[in-house]
């Protein structure tokens, strides 16, 4: 046997083979909606409550004011309250405000408030009468001749899981 020869030139490119499978999926879904129709009368720092809870996943009501992330991550969320009066109301996280969520309204309207906020699986979700004006605030509908017995919103809270 002789020794080896020189390297011949690079042949063509054959045809592209079939695409793989898509890969997992790197982000859990997880989404919560609650909401009221009720009539209420808030103490200043008191709680928004939700007697109502929408489509939810990966998040658990552990009572009418309280709700527990289940995934950690990146979250958008955004809350609507009706009152009668001048109010503000704020996200909190396990007791403490979360930065960027009071939000409020000068007269008797909508206070609707978004942000984004980042979660930790356990954390303990609550919205709260901030009210700067008056303390007490009273949640009821508001415009178009509102009927209270008809079932019209009065709060509102949605939470996303965006990254």
């Amino acid at each position: 046997m002789g020794h080896t020869g020189e390297m011949g030139p690079t042949g063509e490119m054959g045809p592209t083979g079939d695409v793989g499978p898509t890969g997992p999926v790197s982000v859990f879904p997880a989404y919560a909606f609650r909401y009221s129709t009720l009539l209420q009368t808030i103490p200043l720092g008191g709680p928004i409550e939700f007697e109502n809870n929408g489509p939810t996943l990966n998040f658990t009501p552990i009572s009418s004011s309280q709700l527990r992330c289940e995934v950690s991550g990146v979250y958008w969320e955004i809350k609507t309250i009706d009152s009668l009066e001048p109010n503000s109301c704020a996200l909190y996280i396990n007791g403490l405000l979360a930065p960027g969520t009071w939000f409020g309204a000068n007269a008797t309207a909508q206070d609707i408030g978004e942000a984004i906020v980042v979660l930790a699986a356990g954390d303990i979700l609550e919205l709260r009468n901030q009210s700067s004006q008056g303390g007490t605030i009273h949640l009821a509908p508001l415009g178009s001749g509102a009927n209270p017995s008809l079932g019209q919103t009065t709060a509102a809270f949605s939470i996303f899981r965006i990254g």
